[in-house]
């Protein structure tokens, strides 16, 4: 996905962002996985979406297919889909489409 498609799609960015803080810097998938990390799922999923999405709908497994699929990322492994995923968020980072210091709000 290039740069300009990229600031077409201000949901997708939004969601990055998040990912980014949710998950402390890290920028894995599964650094979201538990119910205590459900409304940050949620969140997410709902920029993706462009509506609020429920925590019920918003599983690690959902929001892994969602955010894929919205970067573009395919992969016959899912940890395949989590390294081009960490790649594709650092060089979003690295472009200068978001911060890697992000604070929420």
């Amino acid at each position: 996905m290039r740069t300009n498609e990229l600031r077409e799609r201000p949901g997708l960015l939004a969601a990055l962002r998040l990912a980014v803080i949710y998950t402390g810097g890290r920028v894995s998938i599964w650094n979201l996985a538990g119910q205590s990390k459900a409304a940050a799922r949620a969140a997410i999923m709902s920029e993706l979406a462009g509506r609020r999405m429920p925590q019920s709908k918003s599983g690690v497994n959902a929001l892994a297919s969602e955010i894929y699929a919205a970067c573009g990322i395919r992969g016959r492994y899912s940890a395949m889909c989590e390294d081009r995923f960490r790649r594709f968020v650092r060089a979003v980072i690295r472009v200068g489409l978001i911060r890697k210091d992000a604070r929420a709000g």
